[in-house]
């Protein structure tokens, strides 16, 4: 008989039905290992009146009786057919004559469960598994939508492996994936992850732009945490507070399924909350979130930014902040009711801002403007000014009427490019190249910063009016994504005077919004 094969007896189901090992048998009856082990191969046969036995049959009953017997009475089942009718006594007078009978059932492979004493016989933990990357993103989605089905209120602890692949191989489960987040956040539950940062860029760059819709409504906490596993072990962990847990540890070499565990047991899922809280006390956070009342210190924070001497990107429905003259920026701000001390301090933040314009070679901005959010614009009764409204912790907005002529002075600059230095590059982005960013407002400088700002309809006082990172690999990937909007944009978007005529046709083919 091969080594890891083994006849099994009754006594030996016995012992697995009840996660019994030898050495706990052992212990229990105070005689030596060996015996359990003569007995569980049917090398020693039971003595019905022997007093080992009875104090065996005693205690496999004592561990049955808080459910009537029902594992030992399912074990007899087929050799006594009137076993759940039964008595206690005549039930283990029935299992000593199973046990004595030692019925050979040949070739089951050897358990651990033979070599450790277990603590708890009666507990068992649920594993379910999941196999492949379609696996694994099924129990993801398992997980959220229990989590969005519950009523109290949730949270999601998250740390997720370096690859990527199993994540953006599929578009059709980052769109459902994204649904089902936000039917859990909109359920007023929580997100906490935390992000491997030596992801591939490009990987760090798709994965960025699936979560920052999520970020943006303040209810998902990202973090980053450096550290290694081994050259070629990577892990993902899950956890719904209180409910189940995910592990998936995938090996970096090719095979052909890496295996899922997911977990309903409370003590296995209270203990691996443990251990990403934990991990989360040593990580540091992606983003800072800026809010209302953080008007001074993200102004502080742009004006320190903007001018260093990195190129940079403008993603944004129309950059209001640095077209519009100082003059004309007071005046905005007085009609909407702006005090003075305050208006000062913005205008000086404007100013810091225009400073960049006025610069020669490549330190400059250049201006990604999607065109189906312009065309939307100019349909406006009015127009909400992104950066000036967090200046001043409150909306701002302008008339359709100064929109217009706003553009209006941008196609003359445009136009007379080689004696302005207010816009540098521009070009209109098409809808095809604006799916990539969706709803996102993006200031982003190479090597420096991100500013990822929220979209006015989604503006409460618990949700975030800005995101803004300094992570270099963050910083890197959202700037590669404007970089390649402006490299894949259509030559006649980018040439200057084009685009001043586009905008020109927008303006005059998109009526104006009747305001009585």
């Amino acid at each position: 008989m091969s080594r890891d094969k083994v006849p099994i007896t009754n006594f030996s189901m016995l012992l697995k039905t009840f996660h019994i090992s030898g050495m706990e048998m052992a212990e229990v009856l105070h005689v030596d290992s060996s015996l359990i082990s003569k007995w569980r191969t049917n090398k020693r046969k039971f003595r019905a009146n022997s007093q080992i036995f009875e104090q065996m049959i005693e205690y496999v009953m004592s561990l049955d009786k808080a459910s009537d017997y029902a594992e030992v009475r399912k074990l007899l089942e087929e050799d006594y057919p009137d076993v759940n009718a039964v008595s206690k006594d005549r039930l283990k007078l029935y299992l000593k004559k199973w046990l004595i009978k030692a019925v050979k059932v040949e070739a089951t492979e050897v358990s651990i469960q033979d070599f450790i004493i277990s603590e708890n016989k009666k507990d068992r933990i649920s594993m379910y598994k999941f196999y492949g990357a379609q696996g694994k993103r099924n129990c993801i989605l398992s997980i959220l939508r229990m989590g969005a089905d519950l009523e109290t209120s949730q949270e999601l602890w998250c740390a997720l492996d370096k690859s990527q692949d199993w994540f953006l191989e599929s578009e059709q489960y980052i769109k459902e994936w994204k649904d089902l987040n936000r039917n859990f956040l909109d359920g007023g539950n929580e997100i906490y992850v935390i992000h491997p940062m030596s992801r591939k860029s490009d990987q760090l760059e798709k994965s960025l732009l699936a979560w920052l819709p999520l970020y943006l409504t303040g209810k998902v906490y990202p973090y980053f945490h450096e550290e290694r596993y081994g050259d070629y072990i990577e892990k993902s962990c899950v956890v719904l507070k209180d409910h189940a847990a995910m592990l998936q540890y995938s090996a970096k070499t090719e095979q052909k399924e890496n295996i899922t565990y997911l977990s309903d047991d409370k003590e296995t899922v209270q203990g691996m909350l443990e251990v990403m809280q934990r991990k989360l006390k040593t990580a540091s956070p992606c983003f800072r979130f800026y809010f209302h009342e953080d008007s001074g210190s993200y102004m502080d924070f742009l004006s320190g930014m903007v001018n260093l001497p990195e190129s940079q990107y403008l993603y944004m429905r129309f950059p209001f902040v640095n077209l519009i003259p100082v003059t004309e920026m007071e005046e905005i701000l007085r009609n909407n009711n702006v005090d003075q001390k305050l208006c000062d301090q913005i205008l000086e933040a404007c100013l810091s801002l225009k400073k960049d314009l006025r610069r020669d070679g490549e330190a400059h901005f250049r201006y990604l403007i999607p065109k189906k959010a312009l065309l939307k614009l100019l349909g406006e009764e009015k127009i909400y000014l992104d950066t000036v409204s967090l200046f001043c912790g409150k909306s701002i907005y302008i008339s359709n009427h100064q929109f217009r002529q706003l553009l209006n002075n941008m196609a003359e600059v445009l136009t007379h490019v080689q004696s302005h230095t207010k816009i540098h590059e521009v070009t209109l982005v098409d809808d095809s190249s604006a799916q990539l960013m969706g709803d996102l407002n993006v200031l982003c400088k190479n090597n420096t910063c991100v500013s990822i700002f929220n979209e006015p309809k989604q503006l409460t006082d618990d949700v975030p009016w800005v995101l803004t990172s300094t992570e270099l690999p963050i910083v890197r990937a959202m700037y590669h994504t404007c970089h390649h909007i402006w490299e894949t944009a259509f030559p006649q978007n980018r040439n200057n005077e084009m685009v001043a005529r586009q905008i020109q046709i927008m303006i005059q083919s998109v009526p104006v919004p009747d305001v009585s």
